[in-house]
């Protein structure tokens, strides 16, 4: 009895694994293959959006992290914009840390952070640390070459440091372009 209970799952055996199996396969068409490399770092000009009184920044990205769908990106950036006073300018540099979250090239990406503004040339100076976010459609190849992004920015600052109770904002709309590699 023993024999053929053995026999039976032996035959068994070689006849299972005479067929290709297959296990769970995480990757999809919508992830990267493991041997193609994930355009982690980007380098884009903003016009409006997260530079907060700046019309314009140029900004880097940095994909830290990157699983499946999600990724985990940090963003610096630098702009100059003359006052109105054009000895005095302002300085921004803006940085944020964003989530993303997308197939193929299409995220959304959700971000937070903070605006650095000092201003250059005034006789006392004043620095201003804005509170900034994002939620933004963002189109990057995962293999690289261009990059667009455009969304909500909302920037908000206090009017007079000293007063905490006059928040101000100003909810503007950033398009991005670049290059990822």
């Amino acid at each position: 009895m023993k024999f053929k209970i053995i026999h039976i799952a032996l035959i068994g055996f070689l006849f299972l694994s005479s067929y290709k199996l297959h296990a769970q396969n995480n990757l999809s068409a919508d992830t990267i293959h493991p041997k193609q490399k994930l355009a982690r770092n980007t380098v884009f000009i903003e016009l409006l959006g997260n530079a907060g009184l700046g019309l314009y920044s140029v900004n880097y990205d940095r994909i830290v992290y990157h699983k499946a769908q999600f990724g985990l990106s940090i963003r610096g950036g630098f702009s100059l914009m003359p006052t109105s006073n054009r000895s005095i300018f302002v300085l921004t540099f803006p940085i944020l840390v964003n989530l993303i979250h997308g197939k193929k090239n299409n995220h959304f990406e959700f971000g937070f952070g903070c605006t650095f503004q000092p201003v250059v040339g005034a006789k006392s100076p004043v620095n201003r640390y804005p509170l900034t976010a994002n939620i933004s459609y963002r189109y990057q190849k995962p293999s690289g070459g261009f990059f667009f992004k455009v969304g909500y920015t909302p920037v908000y600052y206090y009017e007079d440091e000293d007063d905490a109770t006059n928040i101000i904002s100003r909810c503007l709309i950033g398009i991005s372009f670049g290059y990822s590699f």
